[in-house]
């Protein structure tokens, strides 16, 4: 019982951790696109970047909410 216990324990831990990294990886695509936006120099990497902070957003929302769904 005890060992299923630390096991339950670093699942979550580790839920929150991928939630954490992609939510800060969004975080810089997502600056990294302002700057862009603010200088009118919408490359195409911007808009990548800019698709790609909305796609990781999204990501870590869908691992926080399967996080309290299935423990």
């Amino acid at each position: 019982m005890g060992f299923s216990l630390v096991i339950g324990y670093l699942e979550s831990l580790t839920s929150y951790y991928l939630g954490l990294l992609l939510f800060v990886t969004g975080l810089i695509l997502r600056f990294r696109y302002y700057v862009a936006y603010q200088n009118r120099q919408l490359t195409r990497d911007a808009k990548y970047a800019k698709f790609g902070s909305y796609t990781l957003f999204i990501l870590c929302v869908i691992v926080l909410i399967t996080h309290y769904i299935i423990i």
